[in-house]
């Protein structure tokens, strides 16, 4: 993968994404952003522990499968219901 990293590109690319993801799990405003600027935490925390993705498909379904958990954690706290995945 490419070493030059543009932040503001990336979180352009992917917000959109992770935000209709949350939306259709969450089914609110506030807690989807919540949950798009906890997965780019999570992926900062995962690319400065020295971890790397194979490539962009792996990148992308990565922070798919952490926004997704993020969903289910948030509705846990908040319903106490079980989430499918």
């Amino acid at each position: 993968m490419n070493n030059k990293f543009n932040s503001k590109k990336f979180v352009y690319k992917y917000t959109d994404m992770l935000y209709r993801i949350a939306m259709g799990y969450l089914r609110n405003n506030e807690d989807s952003e919540d949950i798009v600027q906890e997965t780019f935490f999570q992926y900062i925390k995962y690319v400065k522990s020295g971890k790397k993705f194979k490539d962009e498909e792996h990148e992308k379904s990565w922070l798919i499968r952490v926004s997704i958990n993020l969903c289910c954690t948030n509705k846990r706290r908040k319903k106490n219901i079980s989430c499918p995945i």
